[in-house]
């Protein structure tokens, strides 16, 4: 069943990000919320297809060519997705790679990059930033994006 292929470890600390994602063979996620997509820019860059719920900052990043955009809380063709993924080895790979190649030329906004960059720096913190009106707490990005 897919639920034996699925590792599922939770809130993690930025230095386990980069061993997971690289452990890894597809990126899954369900948000019904997101408002840049960071996690699946991290996939991305570390060559994983992307199975990602519609919505945005997810479907803003995801084209055919390396990942797969459900509907959101549709679990039943969120399953599908991965089991073709997991039953084709060879077209998940390829998509891995194309992810990866495209991850490059995501098209982020000056203040994007920052929140990419401020993720990274203030991993498991709670802070608020007066930067750019973004708070980061417990994980979440929160505030206003253009």
């Amino acid at each position: 069943s897919i639920a034996d292929c699925l590792i599922t470890p939770g809130q993690v600390g930025a230095d386990e990000i980069s061993q997971l994602l690289q452990a890894a063979d597809i990126f899954l996620s369900s948000a019904i919320v997101e408002s840049f997509g960071v996690t699946t820019v991290e996939a991305m860059s570390a060559g994983l297809p992307c199975v990602v719920t519609d919505i945005a900052g997810s479907r803003d990043l995801v084209a055919p060519q390396f990942g797969f955009i459900v509907p959101s809380k549709d679990s039943v063709k969120m399953s599908q997705r991965l089991r073709y993924l997991i039953e084709n080895k060879d077209v998940c790979k390829q998509m891995g790679c194309v992810a990866h190649s495209r991850r490059a030329v995501c098209n982020l906004s000056r203040r994007q990059v920052l929140l990419l960059l401020l993720r990274r720096q203030l991993a498991d913190a709670r802070v608020w930033s007066g930067l750019c009106g973004v708070g980061y707490c417990d994980g979440a990005l929160s505030g206003p994006l253009e």
